[in-house]
């Protein structure tokens, strides 16, 4: 293989790293916007193995290639090419982070070990040899089975209530009683919906007092401005 292929390659395999970290984020947010948590937590877990094969993919092949990278100089190429590689999963983890530090409950908390087991699978794979890369990807494969299970467990307690006591968590969660429907559901299972009928009621009246509030001084500085 020349220099131009080898360069050519890892071009290749850098532009299929970027797609599937902007699949990945895109399908993460679109689920964990929509309160579908599980689906995200599933669709994350997909999305990071396809991304973890690709990696395991680039070190096996950046260690059958050493020997010719380094008659043809191409070093400080192969290090940037692993720092780029490591900047796209950089940011990955931290749009991850993000999205997950708005919301709680299990659905979040696994999420973020999803990402954690991820980064520490990618820093091997691309510091240490192919077999340790594979070794690495099957452990990860483990740990994103165990969390997808839990996580698959969660969703079936949320399937078993009620359309209408969940219609009545979705307006809690958008009133900011609670920061997404998994928390709401997480505490309810615990204390269950009828035996805090009177708190739900009063919390959210005091929400709507809230919003009327807040609307009512928006109009205030509103007519204000315009009067200047």
């Amino acid at each position: 293989m020349s220099g131009e292929s080898f360069s050519e390659k890892m071009k290749e395999f850098l532009a299929r790293v970027r797609g599937l970290v902007s699949e990945t984020e895109k399908r993460f947010e679109e689920l964990y916007r929509e309160g579908r948590e599980g689906e995200a937590v599933k669709a994350l877990a997909e999305g990071l193995e396809r991304i973890a094969r690709e990696i395991a993919e680039i070190s096996k092949f950046l260690e059958a290639s050493l020997g010719q990278a380094q008659r043809q100089g191409l070093e400080r190429e192969v290090e940037e090419f692993k720092s780029r590689i490591e900047a796209e999963l950089d940011e990955l983890r931290k749009h991850i982070d993000k999205v997950v530090s708005e919301h709680k409950g299990r659905a979040a908390a696994k999420a973020a070990e999803l990402s954690s087991a991820f980064s520490k699978m990618v820093e091997e794979a691309l510091r240490h040899t192919a077999r340790t890369a594979e070794d690495a990807f099957k452990n990860l494969r483990e740990v994103f089975r165990e969390v997808t299970r839990a996580v698959a467990e969660t969703v079936v307690v949320s399937a078993r209530i009620h359309s209408s006591d969940l219609e009545l968590i979705d307006r809690l969660v958008d009133a900011g009683v609670f920061k997404s429907r998994s928390e709401a559901v997480a505490y309810f299972t615990r204390k269950g919906i009828e035996a805090s009928r009177d708190w739900i009621n009063r919390a959210l009246e005091q929400a709507e007092r809230i919003r009327e509030l807040k609307s009512s001084l928006r109009r205030e500085v509103e007519g204000y401005l315009g009067r200047q």
